[in-house]
């Protein structure tokens, strides 16, 4: 998906820290060392004939996702050195300065993107998916050449996607993507509602590589508790 004649500047580099990554206070699902081996077992899928990109979604809303994704990406970029961009697909976000403009050809893909200011290597970015350039997120070619932009100075795109079953967002991103990973709320979310996620996902052509099991209950703990 990349294009050397498509290379345009990369965002500001963020300044050095000493901040640790994947130990925020108030983190209730993987730790550290998890994160880590969730990247060694998805790593072998972002070298095949599809783009380096992993959709994170859910079967209905409120799993974690936007958690997961947010501490993948700052393990990833922070401690094993990969350069990621983190994008926060969402309805909820604001349209202004978010890739949707860059879609649509009115801001050029550097200027949606920004740059960590506490983790080297982390980028962000937001994409609105509602408003008057929704239904261009289907088009490939539009997408695609946002995405070719962004994997221009990255190794990875991780993209915190809605609902699966609410939501056609994380599905068209399944479509192009190296894998999908599906956040499952421990002891919440029922086996027949997993599964029909995971129908929609193979049925858009995209590629489960992993579900991660978010708020279980850790040995010792009382019932409630991660």
């Amino acid at each position: 998906m990349t294009d050397s004649s498509s290379r345009q500047s990369r965002p500001a580099a963020a300044r050095e820290t000493s901040r640790t990554v994947g130990q925020t206070p108030n983190t209730a699902l993987l730790d550290r060392d998890e994160l880590l081996m969730l990247y060694q077992t998805v790593a072998p899928r972002l070298g095949d004939n599809r783009a380096p990109i992993l959709v994170v979604t859910s079967a209905t809303s409120g799993e974690g996702v936007s958690t997961v994704t947010r501490e993948f990406s700052q393990v990833v970029a922070g401690e094993i050195g990969k350069p990621v961009l983190l994008l926060v697909a969402s309805p909820k976000v604001e349209e202004a300065n978010s890739l949707g403009a860059a879609i649509k050809g009115e801001l050029p893909v550097d200027k949606a993107i920004e740059a960590d200011p506490e983790i080297p290597l982390l980028y962000h970015a937001k994409l609105c998916t509602r408003g008057s350039h929704a239904s261009r997120l289907y088009e490939s070619a539009e997408l695609d050449r946002v995405l070719s932009h962004a994997l221009q100075f990255t190794k990875l795109v991780l993209i915190d996607a809605p609902p699966v079953l609410s939501d056609a967002t994380a599905l068209t991103f399944a479509r192009r993507a190296a894998g999908v990973l599906l956040v499952v709320e421990a002891e919440k979310t029922r086996t027949s509602v997993v599964e029909q996620a995971r129908r929609s996902i193979e049925s858009a052509e995209g590629r489960l590589c992993g579900v991660i099991l978010n708020k279980r209950r850790r040995r010792g703990s009382p019932p409630g508790r991660s």
